[in-house]
């Protein structure tokens, strides 16, 4: 009798276990899926980003942030910043060239390091991708840049969180990343 008391807990643990884990699947599940659209009328593109992340628009230069509230004692925000720029002079590799000098780069931020990425080639408009991470103040930034060519504009993106959280914020930057849609 001892034996099936012992038993039945162990049936109770698990099945309450169970129910405890699937109940965690679900809400990671809901908080994953919790999303927002944003879409920019004059710039022409849209993006799905975290609902707890808020939009800040600067219409005097042409740019929209999305960034993750500061908790108390942060000062360095996780972020991520559109921009969209006229380039009639080359392709994508030449406005990079004529914008993200690496020596100028240096020069600002002696101890830069870059990364090159790539570029997507499942996109159907010219772009690339790379990182770069540095030191503000006592801590080590790190940035990921995307821009993509759609005629003769240049639609860029810097993502950018201090290095200890890039990892984490790196996976929700090219979930947004890869949302965006130029028209």
């Amino acid at each position: 009798q001892k034996r099936k008391k012992q038993e039945i807990i162990a049936m109770k643990n698990t099945l309450l276990l169970s129910v405890i884990m699937l109940l965690s699947f679900f809400g990671l599940q809901a908080q994953n899926e919790e999303t927002a659209n944003y879409y920019n009328e004059v710039q022409q593109y849209s993006l799905i980003y975290p609902s707890f992340w808020e939009v800040e628009e600067d219409e005097e230069n042409e740019t929209t942030t999305l960034y993750v509230p500061l908790k108390k004692g942060e000062n360095i925000y996780k972020q991520l910043q559109i921009s969209v720029a006229r380039w009639e002079d080359g392709d994508l590799y030449e406005f990079l060239e004529q914008t993200f000098s690496e020596s100028e780069m240096t020069n600002l931020y002696p101890d830069i390091t870059i990364l090159d990425l790539g570029e997507d080639e499942t996109k159907e408009n010219q772009n690339h991708c790379f990182e770069m991470s540095y030191m503000m103040g006592e801590e080590k930034v790190t940035v990921l840049y995307y821009l993509e060519k759609k005629e003769d504009l240049i639609y860029l993106i810097l993502a950018s969180s201090p290095q200890s959280e890039y990892a984490t914020y790196k996976k929700q930057y090219l979930r947004i990343i890869d949302s965006l849609r130029i028209r």
